[in-house]
């Protein structure tokens, strides 16, 4: 079996537009006027991000905070919106207590053991990735044992409950909190393949997925350690499905041990080729107390 099994964020035109109707009325300027404040460790601004990291040119596309007790996940940059996923019996906890980070002060979004539980984007267009590098960085506190979480899923056809057989992407943890990235354009697909290291620990860490469409590579790094693999021969396409993330989306596997998630952030182009573990390191160096 594939450690990427195919990405299940399918869904009914008819059925969505009855669910997310009600977000699509938030314009951005509302959406970030609303937005949780967070401090220096974990910055909501795109260029702060780049200087705390030391490398200029990885500067953000999106950020969110996940800072929110209710409604939707904004992104401080943008004003994007993430909503519960319509399709789940529960949601992910929001504003959960954590200790660890910004003196104690920071909450999280909590995925519960062993549930069907995500957020998806309320626009399809978000993060469409056309034909063009991508990465996404997570900071999180995993359960041991965790397995098959989401932290970033997009594919293409949007009522298709296999997106994968047109082309898609995830970014994910999987078998025994080991991380890894893949990418399929419908017909040539590649896996940066799993890190060895077990990530879920019960201990903050942080990790990013990049694919390099100049350097033809996909790739998972954590700190000072990456996996990279040649892309030779895969055409990357327009993804047109719901950009995802969660436990539950990936062919509805979630047996995972609860996950905690207090920063997601996701680059494009240029930005998303500058992300290096030099990077992530000196950001959960300094954001990981």
């Amino acid at each position: 079996m594939s450690i990427f099994p195919q990405l299940f964020i399918g869904l009914i035109t008819a059925l969505q537009t009855d669910t997310l109707t009600k977000w699509a009325a938030c314009e951005p300027a509302t959406a970030l006027a609303s937005a949780a404040t967070t401090n220096a460790n974990f910055p909501i601004n795109a260029a702060d991000f780049a200087t705390v990291c030391g490398v200029p040119a990885m500067t953000p596309t999106y950020i969110f905070a996940c800072q929110e007790t209710s409604g939707p996940l904004i992104c401080s940059v943008t004003g994007e919106l993430l909503v519960p996923y319509p399709f789940f019996a529960t949601s992910p906890e929001m504003g959960v207590s954590v200790s660890g980070l910004e003196g104690g002060t920071r909450t999280a979004i909590r995925l519960d053991d062993n549930t069907a539980q995500a957020f998806q984007a309320v626009s399809s267009d978000f993060m469409d990735f056309v034909g063009g590098s991508w990465a996404a960085f997570a900071v999180f506190n995993g359960a041991d044992d965790l397995r098959t979480v989401t932290l970033m899923g997009k594919g293409k056809g949007t009522t298709s409950a296999t997106p994968t057989v047109d082309g898609g992407t995830t970014f994910k943890l999987d078998t025994s909190g080991r991380i890894g990235s893949s990418n399929s354009d419908g017909t040539t697909s590649a896996s940066s393949g799993l890190l060895a290291t077990d990530l879920c620990t019960g201990l903050w860490t942080g990790a990013a997925g990049v694919y390099n469409e100049t350097a033809a590579t996909i790739g998972t790094f954590h700190r000072t350690s990456s996996h990279t693999v040649s892309t030779s021969g895969l055409t990357y396409v327009a993804l047109d499905n719901y950009f995802a993330f969660g436990q539950g989306i990936d062919g509805g596997r979630y047996v995972s041990g609860p996950l905690d998630l207090t920063y997601l952030v996701f680059f494009e182009g240029a930005a998303a080729e500058a992300v290096t573990s030099a990077g992530i390191n000196t950001f959960l160096n300094q954001a990981i107390t």
